[in-house]
């Protein structure tokens, strides 16, 4: 992320009693536990390492009015500016608390590059979740073999033809609880919410 002018300022100054991890021969790291959304922090060593949602949470403070991103809408470009970005994750993030998301749990994206897809992949960071992308051109049973694979209660898809792909499958996937469309699309089907739907939930 870029820099710009502004006062770099913490996440979070609560921290809860540390745990050691060990990735492989040469990395172990101390990984605090989060008191709330996005307070992660990684200690490798002696050494302080910031992680994406630590980064992400600070730039959205750093450079609030900044444009974060752009999106075309009904004939022109939208854009978001970063206090908003980090607001909208949030969001996701409690979103995904209340929904049952736990830490070490996947979730799911299927679809193509949208403002939905990004939040939805940090969103899920910033409670401690892991994303796992599709693309969308998979078919039902390779979109169902990765959803499976990955134990994911929540699935975001792009679209109704994305949602399709997983009703096809529903059966094969014990551990899916909800899908998430993004904005525009809605299915009538239990298994579904609206995005606006799930960011109610926060």
């Amino acid at each position: 992320m870029g820099a710009c002018a502004g006062p770099r300022e913490r996440v979070s100054d609560c921290v809860a009693p540390q745990k050691r991890t060990s990735l492989g021969r040469f990395i172990d790291f101390e990984l605090t536990e989060p008191c709330g959304v996005g307070s992660f922090h990684i200690q490798f060593g002696g050494m302080s390492m910031k992680t994406i949602p630590e980064r992400f949470l600070e730039q959205g403070t750093r450079c609030a009015g900044s444009p974060a991103y752009h999106e075309y809408v009904q004939g022109s470009w939208k854009v978001t500016d970063w206090e908003t970005y980090a607001e909208q994750g949030r969001t996701v993030a409690k979103a995904l608390i209340a929904l049952g998301l736990e830490h070490g749990q996947r979730i799911c994206i299927l679809g193509q590059n949208t403002a939905e897809w990004v939040l939805a992949d940090v969103g899920a960071m910033l409670v401690g979740g892991v994303p796992a992308g599709i693309y969308s051109t998979c078919s039902p049973e390779e979109v169902a073999y990765i959803v499976r694979h990955a134990e994911a209660p929540i699935v975001f898809v792009q679209n109704e033809a994305q949602f399709a792909k997983i009703v096809s499958e529903r059966e094969s996937l014990p551990d899916l609880k909800h899908v998430v469309l993004f904005r525009g699309a809605s299915v009538d089907d239990d298994l579904a919410m609206t995005w606006e739907a799930f960011c109610a939930q926060a």
